[in-house]
């Protein structure tokens, strides 16, 4: 056999209904194999599962699949001895890929049996193919029936027993079988000692030629590597899985950022040289792959560097908290991620528009419920900011044109189920929902919203002009009407009149979902004003990946099983509101928390609390509203996840949220409220550099000011005006730091103290 393959992989695999079938054979997807462990089918007997082989075969004999002389993926039987789901995820990980496990017809608690699927990054020939299937059979102890080539696999599914788990792991690459650092992992193609001389394994700490590096190794602690992927602590020294002497030859230097390897069979020996942990990445989770780790690494950090570091320069802020591992396996994240890698999107904020979208019609059919018997609207407000050309407009339409679609529908069966039952129907206007207003002013809001929805509002959109109507900053003319945002945040009772027409009265909830370009966030700071708007924002900002996106390496474009379950939540739950009186708050489905979820809500509540003080970190009246208002956010938050989970993967729901979105819901809200003072401190909001900055705007040159002058003149303008006490004393200091930063000069002046000027 001679490799001559150029197939373009989408990982598919030979599919069939039956064991005995002997035609109607079908293609699958890697994608169909994890719809099917995530939603699996329950059965009383084995060979009532579909069959499924890793090739590009379309019959499932050995001669079709040495013809085809394609395998698409490595596939492992742990039978005898298998380890547990922890032991068997530490030793998947440990490759550094994609892969998927599940537990299979005859495992038990006691006696788990697994099922290990490894999708290739091409497909190979039926050699290579065997090559690495038995490498890894040997090293996983694996039936030895998984290396031949016409072996079929049952497809995933919960037997009579009802025991059935799954491990996977979608966001390592996919594992290429042909480098030339797999196979020397392997030992095929090359002697040993080559592996150990060859430049490409030698450790890339110093190569100094990516800015990525530092911020890779800044971000893994080295010891937490080593015993990751298999070294041992033995004292302060470190045995290497490659020793045959037992003895413990890696010593780590003081800061445990670098260290040496003395077992000259491990790769990180490097003729007795430093290495760290960039070096222990390359060669025990990217198989000396150096451009597959930085890619994988790099852009998987991006997101999270500031502006500066993604134009190579040195400074670098605190990492944003990863939401997708916050948010866990939740069925509205895996949809927000695989959009975000779709469109080349930071994955934080994509998750973000998903959860702020999918929460407008999750609260036309669901509210959250007190235990007093009060109501919460489940709607979100967030704003989130990434620069022109990067398909914001495009992740906006993905999310809602489901939502028109299923929408659309059910308007068409309102009005034809009113023009059947009435008989006048030229005196009554049917029932209708209506969703997603784009650009409208607060008095448009009411008349084309709230009055056919009964209280309810929805706005969506990947323009600022958004913010600008609905804020009173668009029109210098107009005054601007900030009621119905407010209490519709809350739920609260809302009651307008209008001198040229009606207007509305009753409780309003509803969503604001924005994700535009920079400014929109300084839109609403500026136009918070004390009233509390910018506190009910969820508000978000992190680098984009502009300068940074591969569409070389685009992956080809496949059918998302996410967002095919997006749709059938969406129509699950338009369906739910179809049999609503209406939309009003008190219409809605309830959702409960329970006891133990209201007790790490206050939990943490009590957590942040002592820094709402006066002069405490969160003192700031932007952040004393927004994290006095952290509970509705975290039952909001909660809601949405538990709603989309439940309707993506299930046919009903459960009406109390269940605790591990509360969970999650706390650990999001914490991460994005802590983000929220850097956040302030970038827009000039709080922070010393503002308070310098506010203080520097009124100095003249060749004029002189006392103390006095400048206090009177600043404890009025922010950020000043909006601390909670003393501001005459943070004055006085930021003054002290201008001086000191060689900004003022301060000469004394007799009776006034000493007064201040440009230098």
């Amino acid at each position: 056999m001679t490799e001559t393959l150029s197939i373009v992989n989408d990982c598919t695999f030979l599919w069939c209904n039956s064991l005995t079938a002997t035609g109607g054979f079908e293609q699958a997807s890697f994608s169909d194999l994890i719809a099917a462990v995530e939603i699996p089918t329950t059965y009383q007997r084995k060979h009532d599962l579909p069959i499924f082989l890793p090739t590009t075969a379309l019959a499932k004999t050995k001669e079709a699949v040495e013809k085809a002389n394609a395998q698409t993926a490595l596939i492992l039987d742990l039978d005898e001895n298998a380890p547990t789901a922890c032991e068997l995820k530490a030793q998947l990980d440990a490759l550094g890929c994609t892969y998927l496990a599940y537990s299979t017809y005859s495992s038990t608690a006691e006696l788990p049996r697994w099922r290990v699927v490894i999708p290739l990054l091409a497909p190979v020939t039926v050699e290579r193919w065997l090559q690495s299937q038995r490498f890894l059979a040997a090293q996983f102890n694996a039936d030895e029936c998984c290396t031949r080539i016409q072996q079929v696999s049952f497809a995933p599914g919960v037997p009579a027993n009802g025991e059935f788990e799954y491990l996977l792991d979608e966001r390592q690459p996919l594992l290429d079988i042909t480098s030339p650092q797999w196979l020397a992992h392997i030992g095929a193609d090359r002697e040993p000692q080559d592996v150990k001389s060859s430049p490409q394994l030698k450790p890339i700490s110093n190569a100094g030629i990516d800015p990525f590096y530092a911020t890779i190794k800044s971000c893994h602690s080295l010891p937490e590597l080593l015993l990751q992927y298999g070294f041992k602590r033995v004292g302060d020294k470190f045995l290497a899985p490659e020793s045959t002497s037992g003895q413990a030859g890696i010593e780590l230097f003081d800061d445990l950022q670098s260290g040496l390897c003395h077992h000259s069979s491990c790769p990180l020996h490097n003729d007795g040289g430093r290495f760290d942990a960039c070096d222990v990445l390359l060669h025990y989770r990217y198989a000396g792959d150096k451009a597959t780790m930085l890619k994988a690494e790099g852009l998987a950090l991006t997101p999270t560097l500031s502006a500066d570091l993604a134009h190579n320069a040195p400074q670098q802020q605190k990492p944003h908290r990863d939401f997708a591992q916050i948010l866990g396996g939740n069925q509205l994240a895996k949809l927000g991620e695989s959009i975000a890698k779709e469109a080349q999107l930071p994955v934080n904020t994509a998750i973000l528009i998903t959860l702020g979208i999918a929460s407008a019609l999750s609260s036309a059919a669901y509210c959250l419920q007190y235990p007093n018997g009060q109501r919460l609207g489940g709607g979100l407000y967030l704003s989130a900011e990434q620069p022109p050309g990067v398909g914001k407009s495009w992740v906006v339409r993905t999310l809602i044109v489901p939502v028109q679609e299923a929408v659309a529908k059910l308007n068409s069966d309102w009005a034809n189920c009113h023009d059947t039952t009435n008989d006048d129907s030229s005196t009554s206007v049917p029932r209708q929902l209506r969703m997603f207003l784009s650009n409208a002013t607060p008095e448009a809001i009411e008349q084309q919203m709230l009055v056919p929805n009964s209280g309810f509002f929805s706005l969506a959109s990947a323009e600022q002009g958004v913010t600008n109507l609905l804020l009173g900053t668009g029109n210098k003319d107009r005054c601007n009407d900030n009621d119905l945002l407010l209490k519709g945040f809350n739920g609260e009772w809302h009651s307008s009149a209008r001198i040229t027409r009606s207007g509305f009265e009753g409780y309003v909830h509803g969503t604001i979902t924005v994700l535009a370009q920079d400014g929109t966030i300084d839109t609403i700071l500026g136009q918070s004003n004390g009233l509390g708007i910018a506190e009910r924002f969820l508000l978000f900002r992190e680098p984009s990946l502009l300068g940074h996106r591969r569409f070389d390496l685009a992956e080809k474009q496949t059918r998302n099983i996410y967002l095919d379950r997006y749709y059938i939540a969406v129509n699950a739950i338009t369906a739910q509101i179809g049999r609503l009186d209406s939309a009003q708050l008190n219409s809605l489905i309830p959702l409960a928390i329970t006891e133990a979820g209201w007790a790490k809500v206050n939990a943490y509540r009590q957590q942040i609390e002592p820094h709402l003080a006066d002069g405490q970190k969160y003192s700031h009246s932007i952040l004393r509203g927004a994290f006095g208002k952290a509970d509705m956010q975290i039952m909001k938050l909660a809601a949405v996840l538990h709603v989309y989970n439940e309707w993506m993967l299930k046919n009903t729901i459960a009406h109390s949220i269940d605790l591990q979105w509360i969970d999650a819901a706390i650990e999001l809200t914490d991460a994005l409220l802590s983000g929220l003072v850097g956040l302030l401190e970038d827009k000039g909001e709080i922070g010393k550099d503002a308070e310098c900055d506010t203080v520097m705007k009124m100095i003249k040159h060749g004029k002189c000011y006392t103390e006095r002058e400048i206090i009177k003149s600043r404890i009025n303008v922010k950020p000043f005006k909006t601390y909670s006490n003393n501001r005459s004393e943070f004055v006085r200091q930021a003054v002290a730091r201008c001086v000191a930063n060689g900004d003022l000069i301060q000469l004394p002046s007799g009776s006034h103290g000493f007064i201040y000027r440009c230098p």
